[in-house]
């Protein structure tokens, strides 16, 4: 079941959706903020 997080990162409204619930926070925004830097 996947399960969807609201942040708020540097003024910018994020929404984190992970699948694996083994999956560590950190590394989810690792994923999010990496793709969000390479769309820059």
């Amino acid at each position: 079941m996947a399960t969807a997080i609201a942040l708020d990162v540097n003024g910018r409204s994020v929404t984190v959706t992970v699948d694996d619930p083994q999956m560590p926070l950190l590394y989810a925004l690792r994923n999010v903020l990496a793709a969000i830097r390479a769309g820059s």
